[in-house]
């Protein structure tokens, strides 16, 4: 389980030392553990809390902190606005549009409910 855990750390500092962002070296590292089903469930079952409860919030509070906003300008922030709004009225007229196909009434919650 050592090995489990020491691998991807030197790995992720080594690619962190050549210029590339740590977490590809820990995503290299895992493609080369093995594929064994056994093994898995094992290091699933041992490692599931710890990943989810320690590391997962403080990569997610370091690159956070490390995230440099400057460097935004007022066409990136209009399309990553007009993005967001396409994505939201895809989902929304997407899914309305089905709902009206399958005869769905717009205020019954279910079409097998009276």
């Amino acid at each position: 389980m050592y090995v489990v855990v020491i691998v991807p750390i030197v790995c992720g500092y080594l690619t962190d030392l050549i210029g590339i962002y740590a977490v590809f070296g820990g995503f290299i590292a895992g493609l080369a553990m093995p594929r064994d089903p056994q093994f898995r469930q094992a290091l699933h079952s041992r490692m599931m809390d710890t990943v989810s409860t320690l590391l997962l919030p403080i990569f997610f509070a370091l690159s956070g902190l490390t995230t440099d906003l400057q460097g935004i300008s007022a066409d990136t922030l209009l399309f990553g606005v007009a993005a967001l709004l396409a994505g939201f009225a895809g989902k929304y007229f997407g899914s309305a549009l089905a709902m009206k196909t399958l005869r769905f009434s717009w205020r019954r919650p279910s079409l097998w409910e009276d």
